[in-house]
């Protein structure tokens, strides 16, 4: 593992992110090897994986029912996430779309104490609004309303600064005004983004159903033990790479990568890559067959 990780770390670009997956029993030896390797600096986080909830019932002591999903940058200060969700639950949110992506409309006060009037002056002032709600600016004008950001609770302050504002508004449609009993209210647009946890115990991640289930539903039968969920491995890559990334994987087991990389392509029309490296006899009969029928299904 020592020459794998040594030799990939010198193919990565400055700005590349890595994920490895490990169970607990070589966990401690696999963080000291990469923290030897890409330096403990650039150690982003180890993310516990809830795979296995039901765990092991021949347990003798603790039963397993966790992974442990390392993240080393190259060099953390050109490392970046994206701004993307993938909690099922937040990406429910985000019911709108147009040509940056998924959104939602936001209220454009943040009605917060420390977003108060007093804390924050520079993001108080006054935006104006035709009478049929179509027009939203900065400029005053005749039988336009004035709104400032106050609430029953206070003043408090817009959410950017006025020339934040101004940049904004050239986006036709990214600024709404609504009447809301008889008050009118400035929402913004809210590109899809999250928080990401580090801690993975969302069902998506079980390996049983996501992994080994659906594995035997490609191939027809068991034929690689404790495949990793596909969501596990696609919303890692979704975090950190582009739509015309390439991405490596120098233990590529089942092949799980390059079905994401695909699934993530067909997704958000991304021009993605993978680049798989195996040297087990398990190539031929599990990796090889199920990237081929991954590639020629349906979408």
């Amino acid at each position: 593992m020592q020459d794998r990780i040594h030799l990939g770390l010198k193919l990565g670009m400055s700005s590349s992110v890595q994920f490895t997956a490990i169970d607990h029993a070589e966990l401690f030896n696999l963080g000291k090897l990469q923290d030897a390797i890409f330096k403990e600096e650039n150690r982003i986080a180890i993310i516990p994986i809830q795979h296995n909830p039901k765990g092991r019932n021949q347990a003798v002591f603790f039963s397993e029912n966790c992974e442990y999903m390392f993240c080393y940058a190259k060099d953390i200060s050109n490392a970046k996430f994206n701004q993307v969700a993938i909690d099922d639950d937040v990406l429910e949110t985000f019911t709108e779309q147009d040509e940056k992506g998924k959104f939602r409309f936001e209220n454009f006060i943040r009605a917060r104490t420390s977003w108060s009037r007093k804390n924050k002056p520079n993001n108080w002032y006054p935006i104006y609004v035709s009478q049929d709600l179509k027009e939203i600016s900065l400029e005053w004008k005749l039988g336009f309303t004035e709104l400032y950001p106050r609430t029953d609770s206070g003043d408090f302050a817009w959410k950017v600064i006025p020339e934040s504002f101004i940049e904004h508004n050239k986006n036709n449609g990214y600024f709404q005004a609504r009447n809301e009993n008889g008050k009118i209210a400035i929402y913004h647009k809210y590109y899809e983004q999250q928080v990401f946890k580090n801690f993975w115990s969302q069902k998506k991640y079980q390996s049983e159903f996501n992994g080994t289930n659906l594995l035997k539903g490609i191939l027809g039968q068991a034929l690689f033990s404790f495949p990793k969920s596909i969501f596990a491995v696609s919303d890692s890559i979704k975090i950190v790479s582009s739509k015309y990334d390439i991405i490596l994987d120098y233990f590529a087991g089942s092949g799980t990568t390059a079905h994401a990389v695909i699934n993530l392509n067909r997704e958000d029309g991304g021009n993605r890559k993978y680049i798989l490296v195996e040297q087990g006899g398990y190539f031929d009969t599990v990796l090889k067959p199920r990237v081929q029928k991954v590639i020629y299904a349906e979408n």
